[in-house]
């Protein structure tokens, strides 16, 4: 989810219009209707040459130069200009922007609480520094002063948006969706308000089929991060379109080469296409990526080697996983079970019994793991304690979670 600073449009009056007539109204043309910046830095910069102490004009350098993300020349321009001018409010409020841009939070709070002690009523000013709020985890205070711009009559898209987003981050997510929303009635041209919602839609209401649009219609309208790939990949892998997935999730990667969640699930979505040899070369970029991550040990072990009767192989990445897990000091109840239930396949019932045991016993709410002790007992002839198991493992939830599979155990464990 992202954020969108406002900025501060360059404040002058009529009067200042009609005494600066050619180069300041050609510049500010350029900045604010053609959003032409290079145009707009060459205009300002002359007027500036022309006045070197006219504050307004490198107002407007500063302004060209973030647009164009040249934040340190920003801010030298904007503290010349306040050494100039040190009752212009907007050129603190401006700094303020190419301060947080430049990760330094708290001289843009600095700048925008002194706009709001002097100019309680400027909206945009506490749009801003609800943003900047946010950007410190302070999520309430961001909305709270979201809240105070739009009772100050501040209603456009981005505050929408921004305040959409602290509400999603505090877990209010029908008032996250209603920003939203209202964002995109009132500027159905914003591209990053689609992206918000769409990840709203899937990540938070699980709603994959209901993000897609959204997600297309932020490239439509210029968003292609490799995020946004990542994110439609994700959707179309959540509703089993896993062509279209895997699409995706190469265009993230083709964007971002090092993106190693981009490999990890393309991976699987090349597993459940039964490309194993392309899953197999994901992974292990994975694996290059980050040595370390169990979770592409885990699938390669379960959706490539288990698949291709390669025990041998998938223990050995199960072990794997189990003593990196051990070693950050978790507790790796899923990985003893996978690994029980790898040995159950190749009949190696005691070793099988004694690790799903031990998953267990770390995790006694893990209904997959009931599920493969009692297979394991029915291969043993324990039928009694495998009926057990297969009804505690229901009683926790496992046909919600995976189906009714397990139906066809019990009637062989309870006959």
């Amino acid at each position: 989810m992202r954020l969108t600073l406002i900025l501060l449009l360059i404040s002058i009056s009529a009067s200042t219009l009609t005494a600066q007539r050619g180069l300041m109204k050609k510049a500010n043309n350029a900045h604010l209707v053609e959003k032409d910046y290079e145009k707009s830095l060459t205009l300002y910069s002359r007027a500036v040459q022309k006045k070197p102490k006219n504050d307004m004009a490198l107002n407007g350098v500063g302004m060209a130069l973030y647009r164009l993300k040249r934040y340190k020349e920003s801010l030298e321009v904007y503290n010349k200009a306040i050494q100039i001018n040190k009752g212009n409010l907007t050129l603190y409020a401006n700094r303020a922007n190419t301060y947080f841009a430049l990760k330094n939070p708290t001289l843009a709070m600095q700048d925008l609480n002194l706009v709001l002690e002097l100019n309680p009523k400027d909206a945009i000013s506490y749009s801003n520094r609800g943003m900047v709020k946010d950007g410190e985890k302070d999520y309430d205070g961001a909305i709270v002063d979201y809240c105070k711009a739009i009772e100050l009559g501040l209603s456009n898209a981005d505050v929408y948006n921004n305040r959409g987003v602290s509400y999603w981050k505090t877990g209010q997510l029908e008032k996250a969706e209603r920003d939203y929303l209202q964002a995109i009635s009132l500027d159905e041209s914003y591209p990053q308000v689609y992206a918000n919602y769409g990840a709203l839609l899937l990540e938070s209401f699980g709603r994959p089929h209901d993000a897609i649009p959204y997600f297309e219609k932020s490239f439509e309208l210029g968003v292609d991060d490799c995020g946004m790939f990542f994110k439609l990949g994700f959707a179309f892998e959540a509703i089993g379109q896993y062509s279209l997935s895997e699409d995706y999730y190469s265009k993230a990667i083709n964007e971002n080469p090092k993106y190693g969640n981009a490999y990890f699930n393309r991976g699987a979505v090349r597993a459940s296409l039964e490309n194993y040899g392309g899953a197999l070369e994901d992974y292990s970029e994975a694996l290059k990526l980050d040595s370390l991550n169990t979770g592409v040990l885990t699938n390669r072990a379960l959706l490539i080697y288990d698949k291709l009767g390669e025990y041998p192989k998938a223990i050995s990445d199960l072990q794997r996983s189990i003593s990196i897990t051990e070693s950050k000091g978790d507790e790796p109840a899923y990985g003893y079970n996978n690994l029980g239930y790898i040995q159950y396949k190749i009949k190696d019932l005691s070793s099988a019994q004694a690790n799903v045991e031990y998953s267990i016993e770390l995790d006694s709410l893990n209904s997959y793991a009931f599920r493969n002790l009692a297979l394991i007992q029915i291969a043993q002839g324990e039928l009694e304690q495998a009926c057990l198991n297969t009804e505690k493992a229901i009683s926790l939830g496992f046909i919600e979670r995976f189906g009714d599979g397990i139906l066809r155990i019990k009637n062989e464990a309870c006959e």
